[in-house]
């Protein structure tokens, strides 16, 4: 198994990856921004007490608003340049592997169609061998030829029946191989 094939799997755990990457990006671009915070209170003062007159009890409003910005922003710029870069790399392998998929997608069927063209070369070898051992019985009943020359021409067409079953148990590997790569 060549090693840049994915599986539809290993191709969403890259993407993931991928995402990943641009979601720390992102935020460490937020780490520059400026924190915004709000507050407020509400407030009523000797509620309850012993004394009637409504003259010390107060009501007190308040609010606030603060504005804070990160410094020193060295530290933070190298983060989110380290971030740019781990993005980067992320679809640089991405698009690497997409790229090793359908390589090795065109090599399957390439090869596919060559054992397809093997199965039927081999196929007329095989009757080429039947004739000649027909042709090497002729003979011998005839007295034109010796044992050898059928043992002979009979190893030829077991040589030609084991290579058409080599040829189709590659040609059906491939076909397997390629329709996985495929997806």
């Amino acid at each position: 198994v060549a090693e840049g094939r994915l599986t539809a799997g290993k191709r969403k755990a890259q993407q993931l990856r991928v995402d990943d990457a641009d979601r720390r990006l992102r935020i460490s671009r937020n780490s520059l921004l400026p924190d915004l915070g709000t507050s407020f209170s509400y407030s009523y003062n000797n509620v309850g007490s012993l004394d009637d007159t409504r003259a010390g009890n107060k009501k007190i409003w308040q609010t606030g608003i603060t504005l804070s910005y990160p410094l020193p922003l060295t530290q933070t710029k190298i983060n989110i340049e380290q971030s740019v870069v781990s993005l980067r790399r992320e679809e640089r392998t991405y698009v690497e592997k997409k790229e090793n998929i359908s390589r090795d997608v065109k090599n399957d069927l390439r090869n596919v169609v060559q054992l397809q063209g093997q199965i039927s070369i081999t196929k007329g070898e095989i009757e080429s061998a039947e004739k000649k051992l027909k042709i090497a019985n002729f003979r011998f009943d005839r007295g034109l030829a010796s044992n050898f020359d059928i043992v002979d021409a009979e190893n030829n067409l077991i040589q030609a029946r084991q290579n058409l079953t080599k040829s189709i148990v590659d040609y059906v590997t491939a076909s397997s191989q390629s329709k996985r790569d495929s997806g």
